[in-house]
């Protein structure tokens, strides 16, 4: 600010170009009446005053009028003070005066130019140093941030945006000092920092961290105000350092994040309630499921044609396979996959009741989570499957036992096998069958799973799925490694 108003003041005599002229007069006029006062008394440097007038010319008005005072100067010197006086004689004495005098004024000159442009230059580089700042706040008020820049140890001084002022319910002015004897933001008094429950103590507060060299970024604070209310601020602070690495001062920039904290825990209220309601969706829709069973049940018990009887049990399996999927889901931790370990374990409780002569195995391994998308076909196909391998896979009388086998592959696939040591398979692959056989293949084929079986009349049969850790979508030819099982 001073060195602009200087850099005008000596810029003052060049425009308009009269100015200049009449300057370098009147300070030489100036100097010529002083060195008259000054003489009589003896207390002045010869030529003193005309040195001075000559180097203010230059300085105020540029070289020229520099060069022009010194000229006049040189006459009146000449004249006035040189012996003998009154007179323009030019001899030994005088022309070494005049010669002295003269390289004197052209040094004096020359230093109020170098002065001059070293003014103008440092005036240039605070106009541009002023320019920055004055972005530099623009940008401060702009930013929709809380911004505090802290200097000294103590946090004395914190100059603050329009932001950080409206946050903290401070004053707008930036540079106020902080009262109290208490370093940092606790001086404020009405406000109170706390982090994961805990009072910040002033010497950990975002500034002071800063003042000693720590980078925080992305921590959580919350503001208590005197009158009880609270904001929740997401804070970042950082040292500044000069060229040495000395830390000169800190900046902390925080977001209240008030509004969003109370989204999410809006959000959170409502997802679980959304998950209650589902569980309780789930739960409800698997009572339903399993009195539609017990009607299904009690009716295959009134009907005498073995036929009717066999569909009515197919029917009564692939309703409590979606039971035991809605029962699976219930039970999930998050609703997004059910656990089909236990899941085709309660399925296999469930077939191994239709013949108590041929009792159902299931092991388990692992991870057996899958995605509820294909959670409940998966229950439809073991069901299929199992169902099949009771009611066929061994002759009547004859006994046996039906294994199931669910594990988390190293690959991240799930493989669920169904395993018998009946009386095998004789039809070709991908020989059209029963609805069970359709059902098996179109629903292994829409949760994207691979489909083999392995078989050979008289030593049993293995049916092997291999489901994706991913869902895939559904498409292509079904499996061709399906075959009939022997009736």
């Amino acid at each position: 600010m001073y060195i602009a108003r200087l850099a005008r003041l000596t810029a003052a005599g060049s425009s308009p170009a009269w100015q200049a002229p009449v300057v370098a007069l009147l300070l030489t006029a100036a100097a010529a009446l002083l060195r008259a006062v000054l003489s009589p008394l003896g207390a002045v440097v010869p030529f003193a005053t005309f040195y001075v007038s000559t180097m203010l010319a230059a300085l105020f008005g540029g070289a020229w009028a520099g060069a022009l005072a010194g000229a006049v100067a040189t006459v009146i010197a000449w004249y006035f003070f040189m012996e003998p006086v009154g007179t323009f004689e030019l001899h030994g004495a005088v022309l070494a005066n005049l010669v002295l005098f003269v390289v004197t004024q052209a040094i004096f000159v020359a230093l109020a130019a170098i002065l001059r442009a070293a003014i103008a230059r440092a005036a240039r580089a605070e106009a541009a140093l002023q320019a920055k700042v004055g972005e530099l706040e623009a940008l401060m008020d702009l930013a929709p941030v809380g911004i505090w820049f802290a200097r000294g140890p103590e946090v004395r001084e914190i100059t603050r945006n329009r932001h950080a002022a409206e946050m903290l319910r401070v004053a707008r002015d930036s540079t106020a000092p902080l009262a109290g004897s208490s370093p940092g933001l606790v001086t404020l008094g009405h406000v109170t920092l706390y982090q994961d429950g805990a009072r910040v103590p002033a010497e950990r507060m975002p500034l002071q961290s800063g003042l000693r060299g720590e980078e925080h970024r992305n921590e959580e604070y919350e503001a208590v105000f005197a009158d009880g209310s609270t904001i929740t601020m997401l804070s970042n602070s950082s040292p500044i350092r000069d060229a040495s690495g000395r830390v000169v001062a800190a900046v902390s920039a925080s977001l209240d994040i008030t509004a969003q904290k109370r989204t999410e825990a809006a959000l959170r209220d409502a997802v679980a309630q959304m998950e209650l309601l589902q569980r309780e969706a789930d739960h409800r829709i698997k009572n339903s499921l399993q009195l539609v069973a017990s009607i299904l049940r009690v009716q295959r018990g009134r009907v005498k044609d073995e036929t009717a009887a066999a569909l009515l049990e197919e029917a009564m399996a692939r309703i409590t396979a979606v039971a035991q999927a809605h029962a699976a889901l219930q039970r999930s931790p998050d609703l997004g996959a059910a656990d089909m370990g236990r899941m085709i374990a309660e399925l296999c409780g469930f077939v191994g009741r239709l013949d108590p002569a041929i009792p159902v195995v299931c092991e388990r391994e692992g991870d057996t989570f899958l995605d509820v998308a294909r959670a409940i076909p998966l229950g439809l196909v073991v069901t299929e499957l199992l169902t099949n391998a009771v009611r066929h896979a061994y002759p009547a009388g004859q006994g046996g036992t039906v294994r199931v086998r669910v594990v988390r592959a190293a690959d991240g696939w799930l493989e669920v096998e169904v395993r018998d040591h009946g009386v095998g398979m004789e039809e070709a692959a991908g020989a059209k069958g029963s609805l069970g056989r359709e059902l098996v293949r179109s629903l292994a084929q829409r949760i994207g799973a691979e489909l083999a079986t392995r078989t050979a009349p008289g030593q049993g049969t293995a049916v092997v799925l291999r489901i994706p850790p991913e869902a895939e979508p559904s498409g292509g030819a079904p499996e061709p490694a399906e075959a009939s099982r022997v009736a």
